[in-house]
């Protein structure tokens, strides 16, 4: 079914469509962007590369939300199940996406989320007249039931046995109409009563917000553990106050989009529970890079045929799995297909899990997000079994080599996101800082002294305030010492210490002396070589 309002060019509109699309044919090689967009499956990349071409949002704002948008879709009717798992595995994903206003968050999720909206609004008029003739049936039913509760009262009271009559009753309990169930898809500012309530009837459902403030500041944040046992498969145990209590198993996707602002300000106040839960780790981050003021706009100013083809086909795609699950998604035997990898795929996924990890250790480029990359095999596994169900032939039930380095090639360019992210909320950025604000006033200081060694007394007496007790100081020392020339000497003689520069030679500068007699100096703290300690940046210092 052909989804997009777009009406069909007139031939010259198609002619004057062609010069356009030679220019975009030759811009399409030169897209600026670092996303992957050759890890993409042709309906997928085809559909970002011509709504980038035609509106000039940013590549790696719509593939964020069409990659939303393609976990959403399957999530209902494919699970994966890892070589390292006994049973399968959800193939939903998280997205963070961070832009800044006017970036064109809110125009690409209408254009990508469109099948998922249309598809509710169907759904809604569906469950809208299910639910009339519900209340007719039922309303009848219970006049029904009225009447037999009247005949059996009779029976009763006439000494009868009532056999007949108590068989009749039980009878027609046993066809009592069952309220239909309500159909919600698309969460974005609710609460978690609603939205409890909304999975207990519809349990496959996406937390999609092109203005995340609304969760940020809302209440589903405070209610993590249901977050995370989603993304995980696992069966959530709901508490009533009546001490009642209900399992809910719930498969969700996130897509939130935010302006960079709002998304610092959350971690600086729930940040700590966020990735001490295990919350932010499940997520795949991108910052976007804006084009703001450098935009070629087309003087059509509206889809070209191209992209309206793209879109089409994407379209079809979404409404043919959202169809498929509707149409057999309450049937009782039903059961997701589930896709495990090949075992040349899985040593690949190995190969390249064992590279992340090892980026990840202290001092390494991810040590900074091992909570992240700790989770990133799984994020493989779930993304390349979403970009299967995107290819032409996907009849198949394994995982390949080519799907899962595709997967690995785009989750690899989300952990360098999230690392450029984080990094400023980091152990490892405040220890950068320190040691960068140190070394800057040990150099200044340094000068002042007429470039001669100095009392590391000094430090504790004059320094910045942070580095006036002698634990502060000396780790945050050690690692200046372990990097650069900066050395700790002392007379031969023992008493105080000094803060000395060693030279090329192996020489230092000694303290300033007006003594006549010479003092032998000699290095006592030797250069850290504990692989543990950060590599800072001390450039512009």
């Amino acid at each position: 079914m052909n989804s997009s309002n777009q009406q069909t060019p007139s031939p010259a509109e198609y002619l004057a469509s062609l010069v356009e699309s030679t220019r975009k044919a030759q811009e399409l090689q030169n897209i600026n962007t670092s996303f992957p967009l050759d890890a993409l499956p042709p309906i997928l990349k085809n559909a970002v590369t011509s709504l980038h071409l035609d509106t000039k949002i940013p590549v790696e704002l719509i593939s964020q939300v069409i990659l939303a948008a393609a976990s959403l879709a399957c999530q209902s009717i494919v699970n994966v199940k890892p070589h390292y798992s006994q049973t399968p595995e959800p193939c939903s994903l998280y997205f963070l996406t961070l832009a800044v206003p006017g970036e064109g968050k809110t125009t690409i999720n209408k254009f990508i989320m469109k099948p998922f909206y249309d598809f509710s609004e169907r759904m809604k008029k569906k469950y809208d007249n299910d639910l009339r003739d519900y209340k007719q049936e039922h309303d009848i039913w219970k006049i029904k039931k009225k009447a037999l509760d009247n005949s059996y009262t009779q029976a009763i009271k006439k000494r009868y046995s009532g056999e007949k009559e108590e068989e009749e009753i039980k009878e027609h309990l046993s066809i009592e109409p069952h309220k239909p169930k309500r159909f919600q898809l698309i969460y974005d500012d609710v609460t978690k009563k609603a939205f409890i309530e909304g999975l207990q009837q519809h349990p496959d459902a996406g937390i999609i917000s092109d203005e995340a403030n609304t969760f940020f500041t809302g209440y589903l944040k405070n209610h993590i553990g249901l977050l995370n046992k989603a993304w995980d498969g696992e069966t959530n145990l709901i508490n009533r106050t009546n001490n009642e209590s209900y399992e809910i198993k719930a498969c969700l996707t996130f897509s939130l989009m935010s302006q960079p602002g709002v998304f610092n300000e959350y971690l600086k106040k729930q940040g700590a529970i966020a990735i001490g839960s295990g919350f932010l780790s499940r997520f795949l981050f991108a910052s976007v890079t804006s084009n703001q003021g450098g935009r070629y706009y087309s003087p059509e100013g509206s889809l070209s045929p191209k992209t309206i083809s793209s879109l089409n086909a994407f379209y079809e795609k979404i409404e043919f799995f959202l169809n498929f699950k509707n149409d057999i998604g309450h049937e009782k035997d039903f059961h997701k297909k589930t896709l495990e990898a090949s075992q040349d795929a899985i040593e690949q996924w190995a190969k390249v899990k064992n590279k992340f990890e090892s980026w990840s250790k202290k001092s390494q480029p991810w040590s900074c997000i091992s909570d992240i990359v700790s989770k990133s095999g799984a994020n493989i596994f779930r993304l390349a079994t979403i970009l299967k169900q995107f290819e032409t032939e996907n009849n198949t039930l394994k995982l390949n080599r080519h799907d899962i380095q595709s997967a690995s090639n785009i989750i690899f360019w989300n952990l360098e996101q999230a690392k450029n992210l984080l990094y400023p909320f980091s152990e490892q950025y405040k220890i950068n800082l320190d040691v960068r604000e140190l070394y800057s006033w040990i150099k200044f200081y340094f000068n002042k002294n007429n470039h001669c060694a100095f009392p590391k007394n000094d430090i504790l007496q004059f320094g910045p305030r942070k580095f006036r007790k002698i634990d502060v100081l000396d780790s945050v020392l050690n690692i200046i010492i372990s990097q650069t020339n900066v050395c700790i000497i002392q007379n031969q003689f023992g008493g105080a210490l000094y803060i000395s520069l060693q030279l090329n030679n192996g020489s230092f500068i000694p303290p300033f002396s007006t003594s006549m007699h010479y003092t032998q100096y000699f290095i006592v703290q030797t250069i850290n070589t504990n692989n543990d300690v950060p590599a800072i940046d001390f450039s512009g210092l």
